[in-house]
């Protein structure tokens, strides 16, 4: 569990602050359920309650066509265009002509 702090900007009593989280899974191949907990209290109070938030995200698998084909279709462009930049230098080399 990663625990982290932030001090945020004045916030009068009764309103709301927003918060976005970024959530990273740790292994994207497979669907997890993943729990959160975010606690709260004023510093300016002393005394002042803690307000705890609960919630969990259900993070969905990488599709494996994203795991799979992505890299294979960067790799066959790299060598293509490798290919097209050879061939290019060679007929205005004059090897091909």
């Amino acid at each position: 569990m990663i625990e982290s702090w932030a001090e945020s900007p004045y916030i009068h009593p009764g309103t709301a602050l927003m918060v976005d989280l970024w959530i990273q899974a740790f292994r994207p191949y497979r669907n997890k359920r993943y729990s959160f907990v975010i606690t709260s209290r004023s510093v300016e109070q002393e005394g002042a309650p803690v307000v705890v938030e609960r919630g969990d995200i259900m993070l969905y698998n990488v599709l494996a066509i994203h795991r799979i084909f992505l890299p294979i279709a960067i790799f066959v462009s790299v060598i293509l265009s490798i290919m097209v930049s050879l061939t290019l230098l060679f007929v205005v080399v004059g090897i091909l002509s």
